[in-house]
């Protein structure tokens, strides 16, 4: 596959793509470019989707900035008002300046297990590292939820909106946590299997 799996589930579910295959000999017939029929259709709507994209792009001013933020790959990404936080499994969290370029800040995850999930606002970075919430005050010190209120069976995402967080958990668990009083307010079922 030409494309991530979130991306190809889109190609494949589009409406205008699947319109635009249904146009595509009388325009393929115009700008001498051939589509073999033959194929099937994912792969043939995965083929006009890349190819729109390449003339976008070849058509387009296009500015590619590239720097290096880690030793290793970096496995999540979050950007908020010109600011962005990569974590990566080098045990940092960074957060850069999207204008300059330059790392602002780092939030070290010390010796605990991998980073899970992240998000963050102007005053403080919220983690899911193994299963806990870690706080990290963007110029101070971090904080762990305590293990009888921040422990998940494993949690596998996580987001916030002061004053809560809330973790999907593999056992299909929804924890709904109060970042100030550190307890965790609420499970909710969700039904079976993992939370994604």
């Amino acid at each position: 596959s030409v494309v991530c799996k979130s991306w190809n589930l889109i190609i494949r579910r589009s409406r205008s793509l699947h319109a635009l295959y249904c146009k595509q000999p009388a325009a393929d017939a115009a700008s001498n470019q051939s589509i073999d029929f033959e194929r099937p259709l994912n792969i043939l709507l995965e083929d006009i989707a890349m190819r729109r994209h390449k003339s976008a792009l070849v058509r387009g001013t296009v500015h590619v900035d590239q720097w290096r933020g880690h030793m290793t790959v970096i496995d999540q990404c979050r950007m908020k008002r010109g600011l962005i936080l990569t974590g990566a499994g080098d045990k940092v969290m960074r957060l850069w300046s999207s204008e300059s370029y330059k790392c602002l800040q780092e939030y070290s995850l010390g010796d605990e297990v991998p980073l899970v999930d992240f998000d963050f606002d102007e005053s403080k970075v919220v983690g899911l590292v193994g299963t806990r919430i870690c706080i990290w005050r963007r110029h101070g010190s971090r904080s762990i939820f305590p293990a009888r209120a921040g422990t998940f069976t494993k949690g596998l995402c996580m987001r916030y909106m002061d004053p809560e967080a809330v973790v999907g958990c593999e056992d299909g668990t929804v924890r709904v946590c109060d970042m100030y009083s550190r307890s965790c307010s609420r499970i909710i079922r969700s039904g079976e299997g993992h939370m994604l």
